[in-house]
């Protein structure tokens, strides 16, 4: 190839984040944690200096109460010195701004992630096959805005674009091919007050440390890491719950996730998986069974038992989108056993689908508030409501300057969603 000095080729892994953070939170409540949604941590309260736990918000409701604890833990990422002072020599935290473009996968000449770097600054970024789709990024900025809303800014998508033409030349990506686009902060770590380094050259190492007696706080750190870091700070608390030497090693690294019951390998995974499909003819119910099991693991018999109660629940959840593989029973089962309560927390954080989409998920949102209404017996008002909730949610995934579709009030499924139930006392999320 002309003007290529070299490659080379590694093996990494991928995920479905918003998956596996369900997945966690379930194993959690399997082993006696209390886990609840929409709850905000607002301060550390204490009595004559000494922490004794926390002061959370019910964010629907606006209602407080007081949490008891010996020890807090701030796992609160670019939020952290809102609830942690640091003091001379300890850790401070530094938002650093990333944005990842997504388009149809289509056209790319590869079927793996590819690794190349920009065009103006050499910073490397990622092509990575996604969810059926091709995302694009990262960038790397320092971040002084609102910590809740950061946006994706049309130099951005231009230094994106720019770079993946470089890379692959014949995929000729324009601004009106992309179908979302998604900013993030990463709460970076820097020990010096007043540090002005560009954030890029920020190590990502996570750090834990006690912030004050009682107070255990973590930052930094990545995805691929997150257990390890979580071992860390349990390791941390207990040591000042019960002393050093009453603790026994952590055994959360034996624990699968998905309902399986020990860890598999590559080679026994695939035997497993080739036995779940083991009997299912080729066509539409296949293809559903091959992509729960994928996602949900061992857990995906109970979306396929809402199917086999509604034949409708199998059909795909936005059936013009080729690239979104989830099906209405998904959503169904997220509002019924992942504490999903708004259209948002099943079409964003729980199946991806505003990321997948060109209409941010809108083709899908009255079909999903149909469901919440039947589950939880929303009124007309309250449906429309949550529309208008939805919309504005996903503009933060739209492409700067974009025109945007109003979402169709008109609802996507005559057939009423069977089975009316409450939320799960496990339920988690």
């Amino acid at each position: 190839m002309n003007g290529l000095d070299g490659a080379f080729v590694y093996r990494d892994a991928q995920t479905d984040d918003a998956r596996m953070v369900v997945e966690v939170l379930r194993g959690a409540v399997a082993h006696g944690a209390v886990v609840v949604n929409r709850v905000a941590m607002r301060e550390v309260t204490r009595h004559h200096g000494t922490v004794t736990g926390a002061m959370v918000e019910d964010t629907v409701t606006g209602e407080t109460t007081s949490v008891d604890a010996p020890v807090v833990v701030a796992a609160t990422g670019v939020w952290l010195e809102r609830l942690v002072r640091p003091r001379t020599g300890q850790p401070r935290v530094r938002p650093a701004k990333g944005v990842h473009l997504f388009v149809p996968l289509d056209g790319f000449p590869a079927d793996a992630a590819v690794y190349a770097s920009t065009t103006r600054d050499r910073r490397l970024f990622f092509i990575v096959p996604w969810l059926g789709v091709a995302m694009l990024g990262t960038t790397d900025t320092p971040y002084d805005g609102d910590l809740a809303s950061p946006e994706t800014q049309a130099s951005e998508v231009e230094y994106l674009l720019e770079a993946t033409s470089r890379a692959f030349p014949s995929v000729a990506l324009k601004s009106s091919d992309i179908l979302s686009t998604q900013a993030g902060l990463r709460p970076l770590v820097s020990t010096e007050t007043g540090d002005d380094r560009a954030t890029r050259t920020l190590s990502r190492e996570d750090r834990v440390w006690e912030a004050e007696p009682g107070v255990v706080a973590i930052a930094g750190g990545k995805l691929t890491t997150f257990r390890h870091m979580a071992q860390r700070v349990v390791d941390l608390v207990a040591t000042r719950l019960v002393g050093p030497k009453a603790t026994g090693p952590a055994v959360t690294r034996e624990r699968p996730l998905a309902g399986f019951a020990r860890p598999m390998s590559g080679v026994e995974y695939t035997s497993w998986r080739e036995g779940a499909l083991a009997g299912v003819e080729a066509g539409r119910a296949r293809t559903i069974r091959a992509m729960l099991v994928t996602r949900y693991g061992a857990h995906f018999r109970a979306i396929e038992s809402l199917i086999d109660g509604d034949p409708s629940m199998g059909e795909p959840l936005s059936p013009n989108d080729p690239a979104v593989q989830s099906c209405r029973a998904e959503a169904l089962f997220a509002i019924r056993h992942e504490q999903a309560v708004s259209i948002s927390d099943v079409l964003a954080r729980r199946l991806r689908v505003s990321l997948l989409t060109h209409d941010q998920g809108r083709a899908a949102a009255c079909d999903v508030a149909s469901m919440f209404a039947s589950e939880h017996g929303w009124t007309d008002g309250q449906r429309a409501d949550a529309l208008r909730e939805y919309e504005a949610d996903i503009a933060q995934f739209a492409v700067p300057g974009s025109p945007r579709t109003p979402i169709d009030k008109t609802p996507g499924w005559v057939a009423p969603v069977m089975g009316a139930g409450a939320l799960t006392s496990a339920a988690v999320v």
